[in-house]
């Protein structure tokens, strides 16, 4: 397997707007910080920064491919921590979409990718827009939270207020982001164990990918 590491320098756009600095892994609250906003965390400043999670975001960058790396079998995108409305673009082409930061993301790309010089773009929504209409086909009760409806949302609830920390939900990656390019993996390995005569036996159970699955879609690391 090879990594194509996409962690460190990021662009972050709100709304369309000029661009700051960005960084992934991290989030736009600490882009923001980075650029001097003030410290949410000190006197009242929470209710200006509250109101920088109301937007739609974009992170992206521009990144290198060796033809060596298409010539594999498999080439993935890997996000660990994706959060959390976001639609994942390659090359202007929509590599897939996901919608919950609790999970690893694996998205097939090969098809978009080219040797030489590639963009990526991840397209945040704002969550109070999409919770709203969320909300409104299904309503559900009102939860401990500020925010009615934020058990359709697979993101940290606490990131919408809690009795202990303020209403700030950022958007970003919380772990990890990169390519992998590989022929065969393991996905996952299972080991029983049996116990007999004072003796152990190991049974050991590889799940091998490429596994099939819908071109394009995002689906869940093994």
């Amino acid at each position: 397997m090879e990594r194509v590491d996409l962690a460190g320098a990021w662009r972050l756009a709100r709304d369309g707007a000029e661009p700051i600095a960005g960084r992934l892994p991290g989030c736009t609250y600490l882009d923001y910080l980075a650029e001097g906003m003030a410290d949410p965390f000190w006197g009242l400043n929470q209710a200006g920064a509250g109101e920088l999670a109301r937007h739609r975001y974009r992170y992206s960058r521009r990144f290198d491919l060796d033809e060596r790396i298409l010539q594999r079998e498999r080439l993935e995108l890997v996000v660990d921590g994706l959060d959390t409305l976001c639609a994942v673009s390659l090359n202007g082409r929509v590599a897939g979409r996901a919608n919950n930061v609790n999970r690893v993301w694996r998205m097939d790309v090969k098809r978009l990718c080219r040797p030489g010089q590639n963009s990526i773009e991840l397209d945040f929504e704002d969550p109070y827009a999409a919770l709203a209409q969320l909300q409104r086909d299904d309503p559900l009760p009102k939860p401990m939270t500020p925010l009615a409806g934020i058990g359709h949302l697979r993101k940290t609830p606490s990131h919408f207020g809690w009795d202990w920390g303020p209403e700030l939900p950022p958007a970003g990656v919380a772990r990890g982001i990169g390519l992998e390019a590989f022929d065969l993996r393991i996905a996952d390995l299972r080991i029983r164990q049996r116990h007999l005569n004072g003796q152990v036996t190991l049974l050991v159970t590889a799940k091998c990918s490429p596994a099939a699955d819908a071109a394009g879609a995002a689906v869940p690391d093994a």
